[in-house]
């Protein structure tokens, strides 16, 4: 040991040893400097690059703590502590972005690899049980208990954990059993034990006389040890209750109201369990029972108000919240306003009103009955107090509004005076204006406008300001409390209460540009033009802008333009409430168009750098803009090269329903049109003079995520040559770099005030100097000289990518400041001739002063089918040869058999007759090194849809999912309504009105996406297919409880696909009863193969490194180790066989939770020698073709495609006699042997002998009838 640690320090380098000093003093920075000087010197030292990497992450440069450790585990791969590190740079990583981090950085992963080698670690096994429940893998979180169990026994609570896991599984049975093992070691005598363990007893379908009777012990036993629950009274009613188990509550309830027929408080918890199973009139009937008994319980009133509500009884729901308001002894606001809530409904609104008045301010005393003068005993001293105190104060405040009209105070104000003054319209227009003013949603607001048309008689209308006093006014069944606690939730579920509930307000047009940083570019050109036409005078313009000082200073004191704050409460109101909608980017994740509504995307440029799925910085870093134009009713572009982009390069060519026209750019209109005033202020503003040559430097954005990467030392030095040069030298940038230069204080450069409009300052210059900006195709219609300053062009080209070389375009291309002086200098002395016609024709040719005209005609003038959502092939750039869309959904792009037979699928679909797109969750990909490399493989031609953003939700809907999620089932039709209603709004938003003609969830099984597709819109969606890969039945039983849920949601499919006919047999006569599924919904197709690649793979040089020896035989097996492959039964089987043939050995290739287990397995039986665990190997095939015979040991499957490819290879096949490899290989190649161990021993050991006979196996026909399958049984 001595000698070790000796001969690692001499192997330090000097550099590693001061490195170490500072680290040990926390001066992260300096330690990391030797550090790296370590790693220059001494490539292989592990320990440098760790410690870099540690600092690094001090330094919170997750990036790079997370690429050093990465190294250092590459070259010393056995550090478990170093890999938690590298875990906690991943966890921070995922925060920022979508960073891709491999799967082994999780800490299950960790956990697991050490438990290879502290196995008998019963507190490793919990943690790792504990992951397990959390991730919702209950079968796993089973077996490992399990073996905690076995090391140690004594612990009570891991057979409470247990039995509550195989409670998750539905395996109540044995669950009971180890509720009662753990109540034998448990000496508390807990009363949840035992309600846990009568729970199971009763739930457990045998439903024999003995668990009944145990069950009733149990729960005996349980209510005799309660103390919090109050269950001697109620009885076990209490526990079901407190667990959230309402329909068990009801029918414990129920039977309890015979001991107990004169509780008042029996008959509450009766109807308030029907409350929350939705049975409203039930609940109704126990609340008034209850009540009946004893009616001194405001609570209980206000719950009989609600249920009342919930059936639309509004009168009778008006009365009871009323009496619970005025009897509770505390004022409770929100009882007073749900009682003016129904009074609405029940078109009381006089009753509404004084309600809603009394939620508002306890004391508020009721004036309506008053007349409107304020007093008649003397006129004349009257007139004078209301001029002195009224008038005056009105004229003081609209004066103030004339010089300041954005300031929402003083409107406020004004509101107050003139309803202090008793001008009660006058009042509401100004509550109003200052409204559309605020960025925060304010109660008080809405409150002043409805109590003044309240006071001037208006009640029905005062009724729908008042309603408005609570954001979430709808009666929601459910805690609110996630309001509080998630931040995200609460705007999105802000942004859904304003979308369900607000109406289209009509001639209103919202304008956003880049996010709301700006009033600028097309969106500006459009409004300008807008503003002066008198068919919009009646109309409201609302701006996008975050910083108020950036608000042009003609706009601020329009009383028709507004301005809003991105995510700010009042943006969110705009968003789900104006009629036009015009953005040049995207609006945020959460939006969805209404119908009704018209959106026009402008975009912001002809581009020259990749766009959308061409940008190389993010994996599908376009998919919101993406989503954005699946939204849009009108799509703009200046060209055909910028259609192509927009459609082609963000994939939604094959589903976007909108229009798209080339009608030029609305922006470049003010360059044209500017008039020689316009012009001479602008060249004031940039301090040139009427001779002056005018240079325009507008160099591109440099940088990801809002960090400029721009080296300012050689901008600096660029700019003080170029101000050295006979002409006026103006700087436009983005703001950051702009904040940059201006720090520099270069003589003779001007930075162009942000109040010009670019397009206009265009108009004004003589010389464009630019690099890679869509700013030179704006400048083109000038026909005035441009320069291409391209010093970076091939750094810029490999990190973010250009559509075609600069050269191609007008004007010229300098790759150093000298080239650039030389040119600029030839064109201001006329030298070099400059000529735009070409570039003109080819992305200007519409550009002729007068788009924003033909704009505004075709998005507000033109009446479209489109704007009805009924269009289907009215776009020219969709569906040019009527091809029919198919959306997949086919998972994480785990490599498994499903994506091999999705991939091969889609390899051979018809292209001339079906268009495909893909979606997927990019982080459920992007994250995991294994799923990316295989998504990779996704043909080119298939466009890919990511989602983004969270699933929005009203706190009912969220609850009620959440339920879905924990319990797998609801207790009524009203409950799936509400569901499905949440998932066909999240349908809309992840993908619009867009076409789709078939809609195929290839893998089956992700819960989500099952209800999302299922209530994908049938007006837009004829064809809806979900597939079954295995046997469902037992997979819920074994594995999946959530399946449940997706059985529950097969009803709304046209078809459900199982992969052979025999396991589509199984599943129908499984599945169809139980879960009330028309039969003929059931079909099969056989999965397409992709023999080519098999056959090509198999000839690429294995790299597995392992050796194959002529004189044995080789067994081998593919799959995921878990349990359903039961590669253990594998093991003892060929265990058995060695003992007899000692030259045979077993590959087993792939991964999964089982693999600890194997390893084991292995080690116990003494075969480390002949049996080999291969782990996952992205190319098996070289392995499956040298091997001698393939073996499957599944106990359920599909049609495994594994049999498939090695029957492809020739390869001899055995396997168990389950539903799926007998339709794979019935008639065709391979032997089917008993599902045990003897079976696979003596289908391996006749192998051996020579007593198999195999078949040749006919893939050409095979391949042909599959697809034909899936034409004429899937997509006819």
């Amino acid at each position: 040991m001595l000698l070790t640690k000796l001969a690692k320090k001499i192997c330090q380098s000097k550099e590693y040893i001061n490195g170490i000093s500072l680290y040990k003093k926390k001066e992260w920075e300096r330690a990391l400097l030797f550090f790296e000087k370590s790693i220059i010197k001494r490539t292989k030292h592990a320990e440098s690059y760790f410690k870099a990497g540690i600092c690094n992450l001090k330094l919170h440069r997750y990036e790079a703590a997370f690429k050093y450790i990465s190294k250092a585990l590459e070259l010393e791969p056995s550090h478990i502590q170093w890999k938690e590190q590298l875990e906690q740079c991943a966890r921070h990583l995922d925060k920022l972005n979508n960073h891709m981090v491999s799967k082994s950085s999780t800490e299950e992963d960790l956990l697991r690899e050490k438990l290879n080698t502290d196995f008998n670690n019963p507190k490793l096994h919990d943690r790792l049980a504990e992951i397990l429940h959390k991730k919702g893998r209950w079968w796993q979180e089973v077996d490992t208990l399990k073996n905690a169990i076995k090391l140690d026994p004594s612990i009570p609570e891991r057979y409470f954990k247990l039995g509550t896991a195989l409670e998750k599984m539905g395996r109540f049975n044995e669950a009971s059993i180890y509720y009662k093992k753990g109540l034998e070691f448990n000496k508390k005598h807990d009363a949840i034990w035992y309600y846990a363990l009568g729970y199971s007893l009763e739930s457990d379908e045998t439903n024999n006389a003995e668990n009944v009777r145990s069950s009733e012990i149990a729960y005996a036993t349980a209510i005799s040890l309660d103390k919090k629950l109050n269950s001697n009274k109620f009885g076990i009613g209490a526990f079901h209750q407190y667990k959230g188990r309402w329909a068990k509550a009801i029918d414990a309830y129920e039977k309890h109201t015979s001991i107990n027929p004169l509780c008042a408080e029996l008959y509450y918890r009766l109807g308030l369990s029907y409350d929350r199973c939705y049975q409203w009139d039930k609940a109704a009937e126990n609340y008034r029972k209850a009540l009946s008994l004893d009616e001194n319980h405001p609570y209980w009133h206000y719950r009989l108000g609600f249920v009342l509500e919930r059936s639309q009884k509004y009168l009778d729901a008006a009365v009871a919240y009323q009496f619970a308001a005025q009897s509770n002894t505390k004022h409770i606001s929100i009882w007073y306003y749900r009682s003016g809530y129904a009074y609405a409904k029940a078109n009381k609104y006089r009753q509404s009103c004084e309600m809603y008045i009394k939620a508002y301010d306890s004391s508020q005393e009721i004036y309506a009955s008053q007349t409107k003068a304020i007093d008649n005993s003397d006129t004349h001293l009257n007139s004078y107090r209301k001029k002195l105190k009224y008038e005056s104060r009105i004229n003081t405040l609209e004066s103030a509004i004339s010089n300041s009209c954005i300031n929402y105070g003083l409107w406020y104000e004004l509101g107050k005076t003139y309803e202090s003054s008793c001008n009660w319209n006058d009042a509401v227009i100004a509550y109003h204006e200052g409204i559309m003013r605020n960025n925060i949603y304010t109660k008080d607001y809405y409150y002043r406008i409805g109590y003044s048309l309240f006071r001037d008689g208006n009640y029905q209308q005062a009724c729908n300001f008042f309603r408005k006093t609570e954001i979430f006014g709808t009666p929601y069944g459910a805690p609110d409390d996630i309001l509080t606690k998630n931040l995200t939730f609460r705007r999105n579920a802000i942004y859904t209460e304003f979308y369900e509930t607000l109406s289209i307000e009509k001639n209103t047009i919202l304008y956003e540009s880049f996010h709301g940083a700006s009033i600028s570019c097309n969106p500006y050109a459009l409004f300008l033009d807008i503003i002066d036409d008198q068919r919009f005078d009646n109309f409201r313009h609302i701006w996008v802008i975050n910083n108020e000082k950036k608000i042009p200073e003609h706009l601020k004191n329009k009383k028709n333009v507004y301005f809003v704050s991105r995510q700010s409460d009042l943006y969110m109101q705009c968003l789900a409430s104006c009629e036009f909608l015009i953005n040049n980017v995207s609006f945020p994740e959460y939006f969805i168009r209404k119908k009704g509504q018209r959106y026009l995307n402008t975009w912001h440029g002809t581009p020259i750098k990749f766009l959308g799925k061409d940008i190389k910085d993010e994996f599908l870093a376009h998919k919101n803009v993406a989503r954005n134009f699946l939204h849009t009713t009108h799509l703009l572009s200046p060209n055909t090269h910028t259609t192509n982009i927009l459609l082609d390069r963000y994939d939604i060519s094959n589903i976007f329903s909108g229009e798209i026209k080339e009608l030029g750019y609305p922006r470049i209109d003010r360059t044209i049109n500017l008039s020689s005033e316009r012009k001479e202020y602008i060249r004031r503003k940039i301090n040139a003079n009427v001779y002056d040559k005018v240079v325009l430097y507008a160099p591109t954005w440099r940088g990801i995520h809002g960090k400029a990467t721009l080296d300012i030392e050689k901008l600096k030095n660029d700019l003080e040559k170029l101000a050295d040069q006979d002409c006026h030298i103006v700087f436009r940038g983005h703001h950051m770099i702009e904040k940059l230069v201006s720090e520099q204080n270069i003589s003779g450069i001007t930075i162009v005030p942000s109040e010009v409009d670019t397009n206009e300052l265009l108009g004004a210059i003589d010389i464009l100097i630019t690099d890679y900006s869509s700013i030179a195709f704006d400048f083109f219609v000038m026909n005035r000289p441009v320069i291409y300053y391209a010093y970076d062009i091939e750094q810029y080209n490999n990190e973010r990518g250009l559509y075609f070389p600069l050269n191609e375009l007008p004007g010229t291309v300098c790759f150093n400041n000298v080239e650039l002086l030389n040119t600029l200098s030839g064109y201001l002395r006329n030298e070099i001739c400059f000529d735009a016609s070409k570039g003109v024709d080819k992305f200007c040719k519409n550009d002729d002063g007068s788009v924003c005209g033909k704009v505004i005609e075709w998005f507000f003038f033109e009446e479209k089918s489109i704007l009805l959502n009924k269009n289907k092939n009215k776009n020219k750039n969709k569906n040019k040869n009527k091809k029919e869309n198919i959306l997949f959904y086919i998972g994480p792009f785990i490599p498994n058999g499903i994506l091999s037979s999705w991939l091969n699928l889609t390899s051979v679909i018809d292209r001339d007759k079906y268009n495909i797109s893909l979606a997927v969750d990019p982080k459920s990909i992007h994250s995991f090194q294994e799923r990316f490399e295989q998504f990779k493989r996704v043909s080119p031609d298939i466009q890919v849809i990511g989602t983004c953003g969270n699933m929005l939700y009203n706190i009912e809907e969220k609850w009620l999912n959440d339920k879905l999620n924990n319990q797998f089932t609801l207790a009524s039709k009203e409950m799936y309504d509400i569901i499905d209603h949440a998932y066909q709004r999240e349908f809309l938003r992840l993908f619009g009105y867009s076409h789709i003609d078939h809609l195929i969830h290839f893998e089956g099984y992700n819960q989500s996406w099952v209800i999302r597709f299922a209530n994908a819109p049938k007006d837009t969606v004829r064809n809806k297919i979900i597939f079954q890969h295995n046997d469902k039945l037992s997979e819920w039983r074994e594995r999946f409880p959530y399946l449940r849920v997706v059985f529950d949601f097969y009803k709304s499919y046209n078809k459900i696909v199982s992969v052979s006919e025999k396991t589509m047999e199984l599943n129908r006569d499984n599945l169809s009863e139980f879960f009330n599924i028309e039969h003929d919904k059931f079909i099969y197709c056989d999965n397409v193969q992709n023999p080519d690649e098999v056959i090509k793979k198999s000839d690429d040089i294995d790299t597995s490194g392992f050796n194959f020896e002529n004189d044995k035989i080789y067994f081998i097996t593919l799959g995921r180790l878990s349990v359903e492959k039961d590669q253990q039964k594998l093991i003892n089987a060929f265990c058995r066989l060695q003992k007899l043939y000692p030259n045979i050995e077993l590959l087993i290739l792939g991964d999964g939770p089982l693999k600890i287990d194997l390893q084991r397995q292995i080690k116990t039986l003494g075969l480390e020698k002949s049996v080999h665990l291969l782990g996952r190997i992205s190319n098996p095939f070289p392995l499956l073709k040298r091997a001698d015979c393939f073996v499957l040991s599944s106990n359920h499957e599909g049609q495994p495609m594994v049999l498939f490819e090695a029957m492809i290879l020739d390869k001899p096949i055995i396997s168990t006699d389950i539903t799926g490899s007998r339709s794979a290989l019935e008639g065709r190649s391979g032997v089917l042997v008993e599902n045990s161990v003897d079976g696979l021993f003596n289908g391996m050991r006749d192998f051996i002998l020579g007593r198999l006979e195999f078949k040749h196996f006919d893939i050409e026909s095979y391949q042909k009838n599959a697809l034909s399958m899936f034409y004429e049984k899937c997509l006819h």
